[in-house]
């Protein structure tokens, strides 16, 4: 049987090219995705071990200790024998006055000590009094700070600067390496006696030691340990790095096994187009293993040469998978190199099971596929060599089939349905998944029934010609070709629907909950009791990708608690111009829109009575409540009749669709540049984010399901080459009756449209339940109303256009084969 097992593996090579395609492209996936772990970890780790490991020792809170470290912990170190230095680190967060504007940022203390500086000084040099600081270079680059460049941030009530503004003179720039992947944004770096003076309550983040020449760091480590009594954490630098790099690569192995997770997806893809293809295949041996049992081999022989083949095609694909596995993950470090210098000299950190799993993955799935076949090719009958051979014959769905594929479409429906109502988030996420894998199953089981009906509906347009019909009718005559050519393209669109559907309609909810929260882009306003000047809100109203701006003027009156209260005014046409949230419909004279935190304050329900005085007499108004209103909004002449000086206090602004949001914050930022008391803020920056990040994602999550859709076109190009082979008999009868060369070659590439349009058409069917049922199920409690069915028919317009033409594409070749051979050869053919 070893001598028939080589024979057929060498003369059908073409057979199994495509099953071969198939588990390269899923272990290559697998490959990929340990080894792009494996790379991000060692990136870490080494960001993380760049300022741990100047310490001989690092001294960090204890997770139940009370109060943290402090100076008197600094010193408790300090006196330790064996200890040489130690020194308080500090690190916060805070709002920082750049060239552009305020920005969160995070502000470091710089270890006097040389030795445990790891930064590197690329100009300038290290902050020395607590009014100097450096900045990170790519900081420096971005806004062409140099030293001598001036920065402000305002100090703590409770710290030396008394909470002024407080001015800082950058003195150097420092480049942070590859530690600059652990820092989120910009950095600020200071001396310790800085970072206190802005608040004197700052507690040091961790404290960093030297030990003396010759002292053992163990020795020193457990008697720092002793001295501080359990109170904190005292590791070595190098147990730092571990420690800090395991908390961060957590992430990484999140997002190794989500990219794992799409690898599974491309291996089962892989398994169905394998097991269609082997079934394929043993539909033509038919009488080729007839006469094996025929000269003696056992059906137990038969069935391990099935699997013997399967197990070599396995093979050779797996190993080809992880080579280019390695070979992409290596070019993926090249392009990581040449774009971050810190990764120079970044190895692949490639363990030996990285590479074993995935191709033991690959053998699998190809015996997996075979399991099947192998046992269909045990039931051919020694006498099946003796009888004329009709490869086209159908097979018959049994009921049981039928029976189990409707329970579990019905199932699973049911069970997706409950999973979107009843709002149980992440465990109904679980249950939803459950569902939508039975329902998948169910179709699947249903496929030798359905797809005939849904070719048929396809393939409506092309009935007008005779090639036409005959594809058609070619394409449902073997009701479990059709499903089993079908079903791989199925599974891959209806993934990459899914995650389109629910992207989109998670979108909706999400900035329809943003403009709820902050239905202005951005409000451009002055503090209390100041005022915009003209020219300002003019040049703010101005500003390139603006869409529409309201100027407010208003004045500020006395609240019925006594403080000082900010009222504005404007047109209704202009406020509902900028205005992105609940419509608040005609504002009336006597009304007074009042924010939800501004009620709160004074203890104002819906429709009671305001007054508000610029002077002795005060003006009555009914309240009406706006959640998330910027400011107390009048009407003109309510504004009028409280009196008193108006000037412009705020601009609304709304910008135009796909404005470039960053620079749109920073031209608004210079428009106000240089006035006092100006703030801006609004919701424009997070609904940006919010778009980019889901945009992000799902062009990732798309390109990772391109594996899938690719081993899906691959599963039709075969399976559609082996059912011509298949039919080689009966296509050169078609030729014999009259057919052109032309007219086959047209209804072997409608047949390909039809079954691809079949399949494109439920993939996106089920893949519009599945993302409508996910969002509804993480976010259908959070929606009052529930979650929205958003359909971006742009991209699934694309989908089914790319499937339209691969499914073509997937036609062409054997076409042209069977086109090139003639009519008396093929009837020849045995």
């Amino acid at each position: 049987m070893r001598t028939v097992v080589r024979q057929e593996l060498r003369h059908g090579v073409r057979r199994v090219v495509a099953p071969s395609l198939a588990i390269m492209i899923s272990v290559a996936f697998v490959t990929l995705s340990f080894g792009a772990t494996a790379v991000l970890k060692g990136f870490v780790s080494r960001a993380v071990a760049v300022k741990a490991t100047r310490s001989d020792l690092v001294v960090t809170p204890g997770e139940g200790s009370a109060g943290g470290l402090t100076a008197a912990t600094g010193r408790t170190v300090a006196a330790v024998p064996g200890v040489a230095h130690a020194e308080t680190d500090f690190t916060r967060y805070q709002s920082v006055t750049w060239a552009d504007g305020e920005d969160l940022s995070e502000v470091a203390s710089v270890p006097a000590d040389p030795r445990l500086r790891w930064t590197a000084l690329r100009e300038g040099r290290y902050p020395t009094a607590p009014d100097e600081a450096a900045v990170d270079g790519q900081t420096a680059r971005v806004l062409g700070l140099h030293p001598g460049a001036r920065v402000d941030l305002p100090g703590s009530p409770g710290g030396g600067s008394g909470g002024r503004q407080r001015a800082l003179t950058v003195v150097g720039v420092a480049d942070l390496g590859a530690a600059a992947l652990v820092v989120d944004g910009r950095a600020l770096l200071m001396t310790a006696a800085g970072i206190t003076g802005l608040d004197r309550e700052a507690t040091p983040d961790e404290i960093d030691v030297l030990i003396a020449p010759g002292a053992d760091p163990v020795t020193v480590r457990d008697a720092v340990a002793r001295a501080l009594g359990g109170s904190a954490v005292v590791r070595t630098g190098q147990e730092q790095a571990d420690w800090a790099a395991a908390q961060l690569t957590r992430h990484v192995d999140v997002l190794g096994g989500v990219v794992l997770g799409f690898a599974a997806i491309a291996l089962v893809v892989a398994t169905l187009v394998i097991s269609n293809t082997f079934s394929a295949i043993h539909a033509q041996r038919v009488r080729a293993l007839a006469l094996l049992r025929c000269v003696g081999a056992t059906r137990r022989q038969v069935f391990r040469s099935v699997l013997a083949e399967a197990a070599a095609v396995g093979a050779g694909g797996s190993v080809l998978g992880v080579a280019a596995g390695v070979a992409l993950t290596a070019a993926g470090v090249a392009v990581l190199a040449a774009f971050v210098p810190a990764a120079e000299g970044l190895g692949l950190g490639l363990a030996w099971w990285m590479l074993a799993v995935p191709f033991g993955l690959g053998v699998l799935v190809a015996l997996v596929a075979a399991v099947a076949p192998a046992r269909r090719a045990t039931r051919v009958a020694p006498l099946a060599a003796l009888r004329p051979h009709d490869a086209a014959a159908t097979r018959r769905t049994s009921r049981l089939r039928l029976a189990a594929g409707t329970i579990a479409v019905g199932s699973g429906t049911a069970v997706l349905v409950y999973s979107a109502t009843a709002h149980q988030h992440l465990s109904g996420l679980l249950v939803g998944i459950g569902g939508g894998i039975l329902t998948l199953v169910g179709v699947l089981g249903l496929g030798p029934v359905v797809v005939p009906v849904a070719a048929r509906v396809v393939g409506l347009p092309f009935r007008g010609r005779a090639a036409g019909r005959i594809a058609v009718g070619n394409a449902v005559r073997n009701p479990a070709r059709a499903a089993a050519t079908s079903v791989a393209l199925l599974v891959g669109v209806s993934l990459v629907t899914t995650v389109s559907v629910g992207a989109a309609s998670t979108t909706a909810v999400a900035e329809a909950e943003i403009e709820r929260h902050d239905p202005v882009d951005l409000v451009v306003s002055a503090s209390e009791g100041h005022a915009l000047p003209a020219a300002v809100a003019a040049a703010v109203a101005a500003t390139p990708g603006t869409r529409a701006a309201a100027t407010l003027l208003g004045t500020t009156v006395s609240a019925p608690d006594g403080h000082p209260l900010g009222v504005v005014s404007a047109p209704d046409a202009a406020f509902a111009s900028v205005w992105r949230g609940a419509d608040v419909g005609p504002r009336r004279s006597g009304t007074a829109l009042v924010p939800g935190d501004v009620a709160g304050r004074l203890d104002l329900r819906a429709g009671a009575t305001l007054t508000l005085r610029t002077g002795a007499a005060g003006v009555p108004l009914q309240v009406r409540i706006v959640p998330h209103l910027p400011a107390v909004v009048l009407t003109g002449g309510d504004l009028a009749r409280l009196g008193g000086e108006t000037t412009v206090r705020q601009v609304w602004l709304r910008a135009v669709r796909d404005v470039d949001v960053p620079r749109y914050r920073t031209d608004v930022r210079a428009a106000v540049r240089g006035t006092a008391g100006v703030h801006v803020e609004g919701s424009i920056a997070e609904r940006a984010e919010l778009t980019n990040a889901v945009q992000i994602m799902l062009e990732v999550v798309i390109g990772l399901l391109a594996a899938a859709l690719v081993i899906a076109v691959v599963g039709i190009a075969n399976t559609l080459t082996l059912s011509v082979l298949e039919r080689s008999r009966e296509l050169a009868v078609q030729r014999a009756l009259g057919m052109t060369r032309g007219q086959l070659c047209s209804s072997l590439l409608v047949e390909a449209l039809v079954l691809a349009g079949v399949g494109t058409l439920l993939g996106v069917l089920l893949g519009i339940g599945y993302g409508w049922a996910g969002a509804g199920t993480l976010l259908g409690g959070i929606v009052p109303g529930g979650v929205p069915l958003v359909v971006p028919w742009g991209t699934v317009g694309l989908t089914v256009a790319l499937a339209a033409v691969t499914g073509a594409l997937a036609g062409v070749l054997p076409a042209r084969r069977v086109a090139r051979r003639s009519p008396t050869a093929a009837l020849a053919a045995d």
